[in-house]
Formats: C-alpha cells, sequence, structure tokens
C-alpha cells in the first residue's frame, strides 16, 4: 500500500511523498526504529506467552498493560507535548482496543500451538491487510505485490496441513487446528487494525507518546472489565498473579513491547506508511528464533516451508505496496 492512501485525500489527483520522506537519512533512521520495534515486540511476544503457558493470559495481560502505561505515562511527563486532540485520541484508542485483540489472541495461540508457525502467520495477516486497503483504493498490483499473495496462500496451506501426529510432545496440540488457525487469523486481524489506527491518529495530530499513552489506557479498559466479568462467573482461581521469575518475565516482556511500541510510532511518523509496516510485521522472526533456541522446537520440512513463505510474503507484500 502506497503512503499516499493515508497521507492525501483520495480525491487528489497527485499522491506526494511526505517531505521527511526526501531525506534519506530520515528515511534509513524510520527503517531502522521499525525494523528494530519489530525485534522487541518479537521478544515480548515470545516472553509474553511463555508466560501464559503459566498464568491465565488474561492476567498476562493485565501485568504486561499495566507496566507499559507506568512506563509511557513516565515519558509523556516530560515530552512537552500539546494536549491531544480529540479525533486524534480516538483514533488512538481504537489501535490500543484492535491491537490488544491482536496480542490476546497472539498469547493465546502461542500457549497452544508452535510459537515458529503461529507467529510468521499473524505478521503475514497483519502486513497484508493494509495492503489490501490500498488495492481496494486503487493501488496499481505489482509484479512484486501479486507474487507475494501468492506466497501468503501457499504459507497458509502449508502452516495449516494436517501432518500424522496433531501433538507436540508432552501432548501440547500443534498449530494445525483449525482452532489455532482461527486465532491466528483473528490476531492478524487485529494487528493490522493497530497499525491503521496508528497511522490515523498520527494523521489527525496525536503525538507520539500521547499515542502511547492512548494505546495502554484503551487496552486497561477493556483487560479491566475482562477480569471483572471472569472474577463475577467464579474464576477468582485463575486471576492468580504471576510470582517469582514468572513475573520477571512478564515485566521484561512488557519494557520490550512499550518499547516495541513507540519505536514503531516514531517511524511511523518520519517515514512510509508500507515501508514501516512490512518491517514491523517482521516481528514473528525474533519469535521463532528465540523459540527454536530456548525451546528447541523442530517444525516439519512442510511446515518449515510455510514459515519461510510467511516471512516471505511479507517481505514482497510491503515491497511491491511501494508507490513506483
Amino acid at each position: 500500500m502506497g503512503e499516499g492512501y493515508h497521507r492525501s485525500p483520495p480525491e487528489a489527483p497527485e499522491r506526494p511523498t511526505p517531505e521527511p520522506c526526501h531525506d534519506r537519512t530520515v528515511t534509513l533512521a524510520a527503517s531502522a526504529l521499525a525494523l528494530l520495534s519489530a525485534i522487541l515486540w518479537g521478544a515480548g511476544d515470545f516472553l509474553g506467552g511463555l508466560a501464559s503457558r503459566r498464568v491465565a493470559v488474561l492476567v498476562v495481560l493485565a501485568c504486561t498493560q499495566s507496566a507499559g502505561l507506568v512506563l509511557a505515562l513516565l515519558v509523556l511527563l516530560p515530552s512537552g507535548e500539546p494536549s491531544p486532540p480529540p479525533e486524534g485520541l480516538a483514533w488512538g484508542l481504537l489501535a490500543g482496543a484492535s491491537g490488544l485483540a491482536g496480542v490476546a489472541l497472539l498469547y493465546r495461540a502461542l500457549a497452544r500451538g508452535t510459537m515458529g508457525i503461529v507467529a510468521p502467520a499473524t505478521g503475514l495477516i497483519a502486513a497484508a491487510i493494509p495492503a489490501a486497503i490500498g488495492i481496494a483504493a486503487g493501488e496499481p498490483v505489482t509484479p512484486l505485490l501479486a507474487a507475494g499473495m501468492a506466497a501468503a496462500l501457499a504459507a497458509v496451506v502449508c502452516i495449516s496441513a494436517p501432518e500424522g501426529s496433531r501433538t507436540r510432545p508432552g501432548g501440547r496440540p500443534s498449530a494445525g487446528g483449525p482452532a489455532t488457525v482461527a486465532i491466528v487469523v483473528g490476531s492478524g486481524l487485529g494487528f493490522a487494525g493497530f497499525y491503521l489506527g496508528i497511522d490515523q491518529a498520527h494523521l489527525t495530530g496525536l503525538g507520539a507518546v500521547q499515542t502511547l499513552v492512548a494505546l495502554r489506557l484503551a487496552s486497561l479498559g477493556i483487560i479491566a472489565v475482562g477480569l471483572l466479568l471472569l472474577r463475577a462467573r467464579g474464576g477468582r482461581s485463575a486471576l492468580r498473579f504471576p510470582r517469582g521469575r514468572i513475573l520477571a518475565i512478564v515485566l521484561v516482556a512488557a519494557l520490550f513491547d512499550t518499547s516495541g511500541n513507540l519505536l514503531y510510532i516514531v517511524a511511523n511518523q518520519v517515514g512510509l506508511l508500507s515501508v514501516t509496516v512490512v518491517l514491523g510485521s517482521l516481528y514473528p522472526a525474533s519469535t521463532a528464533l528465540l523459540a527454536a533456541i530456548v525451546l528447541r522446537e523442530r517444525l516439519s520440512r512442510l511446515r518449515l516451508a510455510g514459515v519461510a513463505l510467511a516471512l516471505a510474503g511479507v517481505v514482497l507484500i510491503g515491497t511491491g505496496s511501494l508507490p513506483g
């Protein structure tokens, strides 16, 4: 998806490139920030998924989002950003709600499936949605974009194909079940809404740190409602607060996730949406790498091909969406 769809009115005859992107140094810096955000997101997702195997997902999210809000407020106080515009704040809150849905579903999928499969699929969907919106708005389908979509379809087939054994050692289900596939798709849609909401928040004048605070406020509001509903249904035993090593893992995940969010927001504000989205969507690479190193996960050849196609699809979709 070219940056013109979001950065100029649809009826405009020309789709000029934003002024900051004429500076090669700024463009490279934005790309580096987006890539670094992907690395931090991937590490945070790995740790969050790991903690979700011992503590309820809702509790993990409550802890990470609360810690993230504290960090965001500590950065906001000395930032000197002006009062937030209501429209921009609304987009920031919407992005936060969508991102929370993506994270919650991702953590659930990571807890029940193989990390090296789940994470790349969500990243693929998150990158493909903005590209599809650009096409619907009249963006040309370049050969690279078409190749990326073909890679995406092939990746879905490879990743969801049944194998002889449906479980991993220890009885935990693999990532090929229909329920897990549905969760992965929902997670990708949530992250796509997160990216688009952040972009719209910037276009309506919301500052970078203000956007970060709005993301956390929306997340915590929804989580608080979820915790109250769970407690009302007699799920108090499921609300066990993490302790010791698990708490440390959760707090580090919060630091990585919040830092990744801030870096991506800044990258989006100074760079091209199509570039920052695809680079930010590469977060599954660090998740899969950590899963292979720490958990020693092994994937079949078919699913390894699916992971490779998914990552290739992310790159091709983003590259093919760049303006000619």
